[in-house]
């Protein structure tokens, strides 16, 4: 029912063990390596503890793996697998039907997770950890993660996939994420930076706090911005913003933008759909963007501002702003068809004197 060992210089298996309750083996004394590899177990619960010693575990069904010290360990082959605290300097699971944690992980190299055989979720949000960089294929799977502080991701499958961390959030590798990418930072205002490679993200809900966000997507995105500090987003296809609020917004070489909800941008936003000529569309809802700035090609550019905006350099084939106050410029505006600008609501004024500009035509309606 039960196997200890304890003070081995080594352990290998010659056979299949079967244990049904638990396992505990020890080689730390002499940092010994664990390698049950050979065969295919089934072992209820396994704790190890083998100092700097690898441990290798290949087990025919649902397992409990506590890992008291180890380098690196590897997983393979396993039913449901449910991970008790543990510290290690490399984790790496293959074929899991699914991944639970009930303590907290500590591996200081890479932990690589993968269940897309049974497309499992991956649930580590029961404790916090400290896994230093993540790589994931969850298939069709969700994935949680609840980190303690900075984490790298590395490539990411998954069908929606969720990460609160007390540090910051970077890249190395490629996400691809059908469903949902939420990611928090806000604890501890801290950066979250997936710019180092493209992904394709589809809906990405992010919390900096006071934190920077900046993402580079190859394809269509719905962004929402909880809370940030500078928002830059790049290479994308059709943008959706959400509500959110932040410092200051960028996006470039967008297919297009539109909004399904309202933006509170502090300071500049700046909009670039020129590659594309694509329409910047921020008409459904009502904003406060402060400086405006846009390059939209010959695509058209509507916005719904609720105070006062000013209008750094504009270029498009037709602009049209309603502001709830006055509307001036500290840029140049170029439209080559009709600029209609509508600040009636307020009576508030319209004044575009300090630089010159090139409209076509213009239509106001200042009250």
């Amino acid at each position: 029912a039960n196997l200890t060992v304890t003070e081995a210089d080594s352990i290998t298996d010659a056979g299949v063990l079967s244990i049904t309750s638990t396992a505990d083996i020890d080689t730390s004394l002499a940092n010994g390596n664990i390698d049950l590899n050979n065969n295919t177990h089934s072992i209820g619960s396994l704790i190890v503890d083998a100092g700097t010693g690898n441990v290798d575990i290949d087990e025919t069904d649902a397992l409990t793996l506590q890992v008291d010290n180890a380098g690196d360990v590897t997983v393979d082959s396993v039913g449901a697998l449910t991970l008790n605290a543990g510290s290690m300097s490399n984790l790496t699971v293959t074929e899991a039907a699914s991944i639970v944690d009930t303590g907290a992980l500590t591996v200081t190299g890479t932990t690589d997770l993968d269940t897309s055989l049974a497309g499992g979720d991956i649930d580590l949000d029961t404790a916090t950890h400290s896994l230093a960089t993540l790589t994931v294929n969850a298939g069709a799977g969700s994935v949680d993660v609840d980190e303690t502080d900075a984490i790298a991701l590395g490539n990411i499958t998954a069908a929606n996939f969720t990460v609160s961390a007390g540090g910051a959030v970077s890249d190395t590798g490629t996400l691809t994420v059908s469903g949902t990418t939420d990611i928090d930072t806000a604890a501890n205002n801290s950066d979250i930076i997936l710019n180092t490679n493209t992904h394709s993200l589809n809906t990405l809900i992010v919390e900096a706090g006071t934190g920077d966000v900046d993402i580079d997507e190859t394809d269509a995105l719905t962004l929402q911005v909880d809370s940030a500090g500078d928002v830059a987003v790049d290479s994308v296809g059709a943008l959706t913003l959400n509500a959110g609020s932040m410092a200051n917004l960028t996006v470039t070489d967008a297919a297009s933008v539109t909004d399904a909800g309202a933006l509170t941008v502090t300071g500049t936003t700046d909009l670039d759909t020129s590659t594309a000529n694509g329409n910047i569309d921020l008409g459904n809802n009502t904003h406060s963007l402060n400086i405006f700035t846009v390059a939209a090609g010959t695509g058209t550019v509507l916005v719904d501002e609720t105070d006062a905006l000013d209008l750094d350099d504009i270029m498009a084939s037709a602009l049209t702003i309603t502001a709830g106050g006055a509307v001036s410029d500290s840029g140049t505006l170029t439209v080559s068809g009709t600029t209609d600008i509508d600040t009636s609501a307020g009576n508030a004024d319209i004044t575009l004197n300090t630089n010159t500009h090139s409209l076509a035509t213009l239509v106001v309606d200042a009250g």
